[in-house]
C-alpha cells in the first residue's frame, strides 16, 4: 500500500522550506538587516526631533540663495513639508494645501523640494501650477547628508512646529486631508 501526504502538508511545508532559504540568503539577509537599522535610525530621529527646536537645515530660497530652516519658522504655528517632484503622493499634498490654508491662516506651510536638481522642483511647481508662496528647497551640496540626518526617506515627511519654533509631532506619507486638518488644529490649539 502506498502512502501518500497529504497536499496541505506540503504546500505550506515546502512555502517555509523556499522563504527561510531566500532569508537566509546573504544579500537578502544583508538588506534586512539595512532595512531594520534605517527604521531603527528613523524612529531615533523622531525621538530627538520632536521637543527640539527646528533644526539648522541648509536650503535655498526660490531665488536660489542658502538659508537655514530655523530662520525661516517665524512667530506662527507652521507645518513643514518635504516632498519631491516624483512623489505621486507629495502631489496630492500639494493640491490638499490650499484647502489648509485657507481654514487655517493661522498656520504657516512650509514646502521643502528633496529634489536632487532644486531646479526641477521649482519647474514642477511652476507647470503644475501650485502656487505655495514658501517653497524652498534642500541645498544640493548637503541633500545627501540632510535626507540621512533628519531621516528623509519617505516622503511627503511632515513636521509640526508649534509657535516657539519647537517640532511637536512628525508625520511620514501621505495624509488624507481631515487627518491634517486634526493635526492643524491640534498645533492651533497649542499654547
Amino acid at each position: 500500500m502506498r502512502r501518500t501526504i497529504p497536499l496541505g502538508f506540503v504546500l505550506p511545508a515546502l512555502a517555509i522550506g523556499l522563504a527561510a532559504g531566500f532569508l537566509l540568503h546573504p544579500p537578502i539577509t544583508s538588506a534586512l538587516r539595512s532595512y531594520r537599522a534605517m527604521q531603527a535610525d528613523r524612529r531615533d530621529m523622531e525621538r530627538r526631533l520632536v521637543g527640539a527646536p527646528v533644526p539648522a537645515l541648509p536650503i535655498l530660497d526660490y531665488q536660489m540663495e542658502h538659508r537655514l530652516l530655523d530662520s525661516v519658522t517665524g512667530g506662527d504655528p507652521a507645518l513643514i513639508y518635504f516632498w519631491s517632484s516624483r512623489c505621486r503622493y507629495c502631489e496630492n499634498l500639494l493640491e490638499d494645501l490650499p484647502v489648509i490654508a485657507e481654514r487655517f491662516p493661522e498656520v504657516e506651510l512650509i514646502g521643502i523640494a528633496t529634489d536632487r536638481d532644486p531646479r526641477i522642483a521649482a519647474c514642477y511647481l511652476a507647470v503644475n501650477e501650485f502656487d505655495h508662496p514658501d517653497q524652498y528647497y534642500l541645498s544640493p551640496e548637503q541633500r545627501d547628508s540632510s535626507v540621512e540626518d533628519y531621516s528623509l526617506y519617505i516622503i511627503p515627511t511632515i513636521w509640526a512646529v508649534d509657535i516657539h519654533g519647537v517640532v511637536r509631532n512628525v508625520h511620514r506619507g501621505y495624509r488624507a486631508p481631515a487627518a491634517l486638518h486634526g493635526l492643524v488644529e491640534e498645533l492651533s490649539a497649542s499654547p
